[in-house]
């Protein structure tokens, strides 16, 4: 009776190692898999994707929406032709945020503007907010801390 029993606890548990042999190569399979299946967003995408955003929290009218993507879709591009460049890269796409502001300033209306404005100081705000919770605390001198290792 006890060697049937034991037999039969053996069984269910190899039947239960069997089925995690087996799933384990797939889902490994799957995570190395992913990384090379990642979508490159294009520069259109990511215009399309802001004004979505804009649409939503300024209320652009659907002229309005036509100039913008316009807008949107040349800053992009910009921004895109200067990652080539890592030199001048940061200077570029501040100079193309200045300039694709202004012309969006002159798309929409003043509180149009002052909504979207808001939105961006505030997600500009919970990004600082993740930023400090995410990254550790580092001294900027470790060998002169004790407890930093």
């Amino acid at each position: 009776m006890k060697t049937l029993l034991v037999a039969g606890m053996m069984a269910i548990a190899g039947l239960a190692s069997a089925q995690n042999n087996a799933t384990a190569p797939a889902s490994a399979t799957q995570k190395a898999a992913a990384p090379a299946q990642k979508k490159q967003i294009t520069p259109e995408d990511r215009a399309i994707r802001v004004l979505r955003m804009m649409t939503v929290k300024a209320q652009l009218t659907d002229v309005q929406q036509a100039e913008v993507k316009q807008i949107l879709i040349e800053r992009e591009k910009a921004k895109e032709a200067a990652k080539a460049n890592k030199e001048t890269s940061k200077e570029v796409r501040k100079s193309t945020h200045a300039s694709s502001d202004a012309k969006l300033k002159a798309a929409m209306s003043p509180d149009q503007w002052a909504k979207w404005e808001a939105f961006r100081a505030e997600n500009k705000a919970k990004r600082a907010e993740k930023a400090k919770t995410e990254a550790p605390a580092t001294p900027a001198n470790p060998a002169s801390e004790e407890d930093f290792y």
